[in-house]
This record gives structure tokens, sequence and C-alpha cells, in this order.
């Protein structure tokens, strides 16, 4: 009887988000947009006019909400929010709303390390209930407080 040694199977190196950062802002991935979920990179599908329409109202909302009544800023558009590390996750809520600086100076640029406190993502018809679940778990257990599903 004769056995056959294998290799070892290297392990997948796993991207941190400062990697995804850099990777993200690449020339040739200008104009897509990715996420970075345990460290493995997908890239998700460019939004419809329908889709944009939404996040556009809904992040208009947010910000008449927030210069009448403050604290906080919204942001749209996808910008990507650090919810695990080790390995790393970093979403992109389609809107979000935040209450972690005082003035517009204080916010740092790249992800944000501060989880928002309303994450809204707009359903689009080709988005699997099952992903959609996965995505409110993980910002509900980064501590963001409430998530809308519109």
């Amino acid at each position: 009887m004769s056995s056959v040694a294998t290799a070892p199977v290297p392990a997948k190196k796993l991207m941190t988000a400062d990697e995804f950062l850099v990777f993200c802002e690449r020339p040739e991935n200008d104009d897509r947009t990715f996420e970075l979920v345990r460290g493995e990179v997908f890239e998700m599908s460019l939004p419809t006019k329908m889709h944009g329409i939404v996040v556009s109202n809904t992040n208009t909302r947010l910000a008449n909400y927030a210069e009448q009544i403050g604290p906080g800023y919204p942001v749209a558009g996808d910008s990507g929010v650090i919810l695990e590390r080790d390995p790393d996750t970093v979403r992109g809520p389609d809107v979000a709303y935040f209450i972690d600086v005082d003035n517009f100076e204080e916010v740092d640029d790249g992800w944000a390390e501060t989880s928002p406190v309303l994450a809204i993502e707009v359903r689009s018809p080709n988005d699997k209930e099952k992903e959609i679940h996965q995505k409110v778990q993980e910002y509900l257990t980064a501590g963001v407080r409430v998530v809308w599903v519109v």
C-alpha cells in the first residue's frame, strides 16, 4: 500500500481594512463598488436609477433633520464603515447617520471606524433575503442602533 503525500493548501490571504482602502483607490477600480467581508473582497453590482432616487431622497430627509435638530450628519453612496476586525469587514450602507463628531473638520477621511447610529439598506430587485439579513445582523452586532431596509 502506497501513500501519496499531498502538499498543504496555502491559507488564503485575507485583506485588512487598510489594504482594502488602497485596493479601492486603484485607478482600475474607479466606478466599481466593493465590500470587504471577513477579509474577502466582493464586487457589488451597480445600483439602478430607482435605487439612486430612493437613496437620494432618504439622504436629503436625514440632512434636513440634521440641520434642524442635530446633532449628526448623514452619508450616502456606500461610504465604508468598519464593522469587524480580524478578519476585517467593511460594508457600505446606502445611507448612514453618524453622531461621532461636532463639525465637518473633525470627519476623518477613509473608512468610518465608529458605527453610525442608523444604517439604511435600499433593497434592489437582485438582493437576496439571506444577504440582506446578514448585513442587518452585522450592523447590529457592530453597534448600529437602528437598521432600516427600504
